[in-house]
């Protein structure tokens, strides 16, 4: 994903996610974000638009699964598998 979007594993370690959506997707993204917490296993895809580190937005398809702690039932990690629409 380095070569397409520029941004290297280090600029995007210990940073919010929300920083790189486009603000059309921001209300949307959130929406599903707290649907996905509330939820154990793959969740629909949702289509957002991603910043590059050249400043332009690359159109994606976001496939998240969500892990629940067996224990007490809490999220316990998330996966998302980006692809690029072109």
């Amino acid at each position: 994903m380095t070569i397409i979007t520029g941004w290297l594993p280090q600029d995007l370690v210990g940073r919010s996610a929300y920083e790189y959506i486009y603000s059309d997707d921001l209300a949307s993204i959130s929406t599903f974000h707290k649907k996905a917490l509330l939820q154990d296993g793959p969740l629909s895809p949702i289509i957002l638009r991603f910043r590059c580190k050249s400043g332009h937005y690359l159109p994606m398809k976001s496939t998240v699964t969500v892990f629940n702690n067996p224990l007490n039932n809490e999220p316990e990690f998330i996966i998302c598998e980006n692809q690029i629409l072109v």
